[in-house]
């Protein structure tokens, strides 16, 4: 099983929009998904999807708001199932395949995978940076995470 979370607050995503994520991730997978919304509005997600709260943060909650920090409520602790291979998804993120080839490497070895970042193009000098901070690549993007929670 993968466990396959997203996060949704305000206005600019819908429950629909978050039950057909979840139906074509699961409809796509050749493996049996846990469906997770994070929210604060679980009105309208369709029963097969788990619907968790954001943690209590108190007074930071509504700065969290602004931009995508709430994403790190994904990593708080008890959140999660955390023996399942787990996926992160922004909601605007198009997904047209079997979302279970991207856990492969994760259950092999571990550690947390993302998109690499563009902000600062290390890429492009890998192998440099390689050497340096060894075997950590250590600027990514958070579109799609995959990592045992």
């Amino acid at each position: 099983m993968i466990q396959v979370v997203v996060v949704k607050w305000g206005a600019r995503y819908s429950a629909a929009h978050v039950n057909n994520t979840f139906e074509e991730i699961c409809k796509l997978s050749t493996r049996e998904i846990k469906c997770v919304c994070v929210t604060d509005d679980a009105a309208g997600l369709a029963d097969f999807i788990e619907y968790k709260p954001f943690p209590d943060w108190g007074r930071w909650y509504e700065t969290l708001k602004k931009g995508c920090r709430l994403k790190l409520s994904i990593f708080e602790p008890g959140l999660l199932n955390r023996d399942l291979p787990t996926l992160f998804f922004d909601l605007d993120t198009m997904i047209l395949g079997d979302v279970a080839e991207l856990v492969k490497e994760l259950e092999k070895n571990g550690g947390m995978y993302m998109c690499r970042g563009h902000f600062i193009p290390f890429w492009r000098i890998l192998s440099v940076v390689k050497k340096v901070v060894k075997h950590y690549y250590y600027y990514g993007n958070s579109p799609i995470l995959a990592f045992y929670p």
